[in-house]
């Protein structure tokens, strides 16, 4: 099997890399692991990489943008859940292998992934400022999912979703303790990587571009429960951090 992956930079100057305080970048990488239908199967697998540099010399906090569990991500477009229930469910069930293969095959198909809480998929006919439909897509790669984070033995983390805080005032105890997964702490000049799983995407062939809005800024607020929670200025030595970033594209076609 041929792997071609293209990285798309948006930097396009040092002066326009370091005109914002914080950058995120999206890279590729490959490593070997077990096919995720056959662990007698050894494949050379990629891997989304998600950097975020501080290039300031403060130390800052924000809100992860590429949110995941387990480095697992979140496909948000699929009505899958309401079919096939929670994680736990879908663990339980001794069909998921044959339902995680319910797959269609996208070779010579274009799609955009924008990452931002959770994933969405959309061709790249559609543009990322209009409204749409959840596709097809979204459920192939959902069920995917679920069955390796079944075969993982995954457990879902829901004191960390925001949705189930049902407290108004978000405090620096919450963002240190239940809520940290969602966040990430950089110090002045240094940076963070997360890795996310793509293999799913692998699997059902297709060209990928993995990017981030850069008009949407990183929020000083996230709404929970009870509606809208302001972030705390300060968490220890970490100053918030709200607004423009730079990011980047990359493109991996299967």
């Amino acid at each position: 099997m041929k792997n071609i992956f293209y990285i798309i930079l948006l930097f396009i100057s040092c002066n326009i890399l370091y005109a914002q305080d914080i950058s995120i970048e999206f890279g590729i990488k490959w490593e070997k692991k077990e096919y995720i239908f056959n662990s007698d199967s050894i494949v050379n697998s990629p891997i989304l990489t998600v950097t975020y540099r501080n290039n300031s010399d403060d130390d800052y906090y924000f809100l992860k943008q590429a949110t995941c569990h387990n480095n697992l991500p979140n496909i948000v477009g699929c009505v899958s859940l309401v079919q096939f229930g929670t994680l736990e469910d879908f663990q339980a069930r001794e069909d998921g292998l044959e339902i995680a293969m319910r797959y269609q095959n996208y070779d010579g198909y274009n799609f955009n992934v924008k990452i931002i809480n959770g994933w969405t998929v959309l061709p790249d006919s559609i543009s990322i400022y209009e409204s749409y439909s959840p596709d097809p897509i979204e459920c192939d790669l959902y069920r995917i999912y679920r069955y390796l984070a079944s075969k993982n033995s995954v457990k879902r983390n829901d004191d960390a979703n925001f949705f189930s805080f049902n407290k108004t005032v978000i405090e620096e105890n919450d963002i240190l303790n239940r809520l940290a997964e969602n966040f990430v702490f950089v110090k002045a000049k240094q940076s963070y990587t997360d890795e996310l799983d793509i293999a799913p995407f692998q699997i059902i062939k297709g060209s990928y571009t993995f990017f981030q809005r850069d008009d949407e800024p990183l929020p000083d607020s996230v709404r929970v429960y009870r509606g809208e929670a302001k972030l705390p200025d300060n968490v220890g030595i970490y100053k918030l951090y709200s607004g423009k970033y730079l990011t980047n594209k990359v493109t991996v076609k299967f």
